[in-house]
């Protein structure tokens, strides 16, 4: 099939080609998906990503393992691969959390592909415009300033003074696209694995400067109970959609830049939190370093 991608792949055009391998009880166990993009007109650019899911049975967790590359593309264009390999992964998981993918069948899998594809493009244009621009701009991949809490800030400057840098990875998991984790770059000498299954296949970013994260001093104005329930593998704790809208409510009468953290206790509570002072990490080092000598001075 060969057809306009979305705006935000600025004119390209893909080849798209999926085949599935069946178990002897006809449930899809190997499904592998192959597109390949072509730049906009006049481009020698060609990127391509190999997607192959392999289902293990009994609902457990798919193993999804992509490859993806872009030869004669200039540096502007790498921006629109890595969204490429991305989206090629919301698209995945936004089918799997639809249905459960070992019960279809070739022709029923193309139509949901279709549909979450759809529903792709919608969910993340914005998103994936803005990455764009930050790039062309000279920015990191969707270009924010990293924060961390006063608590984590030690664990941050450790990482950048001897672990290679804070490595940044951004969720691929459509049940929970806003989230993101930090680690260390490097573990034992080698690049660190990524922190979760719902993490990209490799960091969005690696920060090695401590001017470029932010120590924000959290404010708590709000704690209250939530609702929650399995999910469907039951490995794990899910918030309930009326406690979702819940949250969301409360973080809107928060005002901007405010989010909210689980306290898992007995209650189950989310807590609502908007930011207070905040400092970069190196001024926060070095107004930690300045106490530490003048309380041993004493």
């Amino acid at each position: 099939m060969e057809k306009e991608m979305p705006s935000y792949c600025h004119g390209c055009k893909y080849v798209g080609e999926c085949s599935g391998k069946h178990s002897a009880t006809g449930g899809l166990r190997r499904l592998t998906i192959s597109i390949e993009g072509l730049g906009p007109e006049g481009s020698s650019c060609i990127r391509s990503s190999k997607v192959v899911v392999d289902f293990p049975g009994d609902r457990a967790d798919p193993n999804i393992h992509v490859e993806s590359s872009a030869p004669n593309c200039d540096k502007s264009f790498d921006v629109q691969n890595r969204i490429h390999k991305e989206i090629i992964l919301r698209i995945i998981y936004k089918i799997l959390n639809d249905m459960p993918v070992v019960e279809m069948e070739d022709d029923t899998f193309r139509e949901k592909l279709a549909e979450a594809e759809a529903a792709v493009a919608r969910d993340f244009i914005s998103k994936l415009q803005h990455a764009a621009a930050n790039q062309n701009a000279g920015g990191g991949m969707m270009g924010e300033r990293l924060q961390c809490s006063v608590q984590n800030a030690p664990k941050f400057l450790e990482w950048i003074r001897g672990r290679g840098g804070v490595a940044v990875w951004r969720s691929i998991n459509l049940s929970n696209p806003g989230a993101s984790w930090s680690t260390p770059a490097m573990t034992d000498g080698k690049p660190t694995c990524k922190p979760t299954w719902q993490a990209g296949s490799e960091p969005e970013r690696v920060i090695t400067d401590a001017n470029e994260i932010d120590v924000v001093e959290a404010r708590e104005v709000k704690r209250f109970h939530v609702a929650v329930r399995r999910s469907d593998n039951g490995l794990m704790l899910k918030v309930t959609d009326g406690g979702s809208r819940r949250i969301r409510r409360e973080c809107e009468k928060a005002g901007e830049g405010s989010w909210y953290e689980f306290d898992y206790g007995d209650y189950n509570n989310a807590v609502i939190y908007v930011p207070g002072d905040t400092v970069t990490l190196a001024k926060w080092a070095s107004e930690r370093d300045t106490s530490k000598s003048r309380t041993e001075t004493q």
